[in-house]
Formats: structure tokens, C-alpha cells, sequence
């Protein structure tokens, strides 16, 4: 399965417009990529925003003026100290 082209359109046009100085951290959740194939999103954001995209790892701080993607089959929350951790509860799985 190839990744969805409209996706990120419309985001690359979102993060082109958005000042980097916003003070905003974003967050995206693109859920409807394929888990077994390599995410392009890192790369394609990064064309299009002078922010650092990067993707969400456990332990990492949330900072302003950032984009974090959590990949496909990530559970994750952001806990009171703005740091990434596993979803509790929540049971990683693959698509069929």
C-alpha cells in the first residue's frame, strides 16, 4: 500500500503558511499510512516549514515552534513534564 499523496498536501500547504516562530508544537497522527512501509512524512514537511519535523520517540521533550509525527501503530501521550511516553493501555497492533 503506497501512502496516501493527498495527505500530506494538504499539510505541506498548512506548514508552508505557518510562521515558524509561532509558538505552537504540532502534532500529527497520520494513522492512515501503511505501518510496514517507511514514512515519508519527516521528509516532506521538512521541504515545506523552517520548524524541525521530527518523528515522536518515548522520553523526547515537546518544544514550541516544532512537528512531531507518531507513526503508525504508536500509542502515545504527552505527560505533565511535555515529554512523549507510551499510551498506557492501549495494545500496538498491525494491519492486516
Amino acid at each position: 500500500m503506497k501512502e496516501d499523496r493527498q495527505w500530506p498536501r494538504k499539510e505541506e500547504k498548512f506548514f508552508a503558511a505557518m510562521p515558524a516562530d509561532s509558538g505552537i508544537a504540532f502534532v500529527l497522527v497520520p494513522h492512515h499510512l501503511d505501518p510496514t512501509h517507511e514514512s515519508l512524512m519527516v521528509e516532506l514537511l521538512t521541504r515545506h516549514t523552517s520548524m524541525p519535523v521530527v518523528e515522536a520517540a518515548e522520553g523526547m521533550a515537546v518544544e514550541a515552534n516544532c512537528v512531531y509525527i507518531i507513526l503508525p501503530n504508536k500509542y502515545m501521550t504527552i505527560d505533565q513534564h511535555d515529554q512523549f511516553l507510551p499510551r498506557p493501555g492501549c495494545l500496538q497492533h498491525v494491519r492486516d
